[in-house]
């Protein structure tokens, strides 16, 4: 569920049929921004290719990680959109 506050942690997640959350589909953890009309994504993590990737692992952020992670970001969710998937309400 993506929620519009200012600077808010939230993170998208994808679900298969029958409600399953596949393994081989990436975590992405997104800081939203709506004033900016911006969402930056801060971890990435794939737990079938053993993949964690914090842009903040060192304290301080690591800007080419970051650019990484957002190349992979915007791929992603143009792929979703082209796809035409549908955002579904859950219960959380």
């Amino acid at each position: 569920m993506l929620e519009p506050d200012d600077g808010k942690l939230s993170c998208p997640v994808l679900r298969g049929e029958r409600r399953s959350n596949p393994s081989d589909l990436p975590d992405v953890q997104i800081v939203i921004y709506p004033e900016k009309k911006e969402a930056v994504g801060i971890t990435f993590q794939n737990d079938y290719m053993g993949i964690y990737q914090d842009i903040n692992a060192t304290g301080k952020v690591n800007e080419k990680l970051k650019n990484e992670i957002n190349i992979f970001l915007d791929d992603w969710l143009s792929n979703i959109i082209n796809c035409e998937y549908k955002l579904a309400e859950t219960e959380d």
